[in-house]
Parts: structure tokens; sequence; C-alpha cells
């Protein structure tokens, strides 16, 4: 699973082109972390501690802010 965290970070990365904001890599990174959260029914994904610790302060931002269901 970190395997494929990094991957699709640094694609998004690479994406952006070396010219990339801040805010927009922020914004990228908020992107992936929205993805690999929560599965399609909104509950926590496969993997969800790994991913949570992968994304640290962009995914507890996340989770504060989502309709919390499944807690």
């Amino acid at each position: 699973m970190i395997n494929k965290l990094k991957q699709a970070s640094e694609k998004a990365l690479h994406r952006l082109g070396d010219n990339a904001s801040d805010e927009q890599i922020k914004q990228s990174q908020i992107e992936l972390a929205k993805q690999f959260l929560f599965d399609k029914e909104g509950k926590p994904a496969e993997f969800f501690t790994t991913i949570r610790a992968f994304f640290k302060l962009i995914a507890e931002d996340i989770l504060s802010q989502q309709p919390q269901n499944w807690i």
C-alpha cells in the first residue's frame, strides 16, 4: 500500500510540473487523500490506518471535516 501511495503522489506531482505552487501541491495531496481514505460507500478504505499515516495532517484535516457516519 505504501508503494501505491508513493507512486500516486509522485504521479500527481509530476503532472503539476516543476513550477507548481505550494498551494497546488497541497490541493493535489488533499485530492489524493480523499481518494484513498474512503471507499465508494464513504466507509474507511482497506489499509485506512496506513493511508492516514502517509498523509498525516492532510488526512487529519479531511477526517475532521467529513461527515462522520463511519465513526
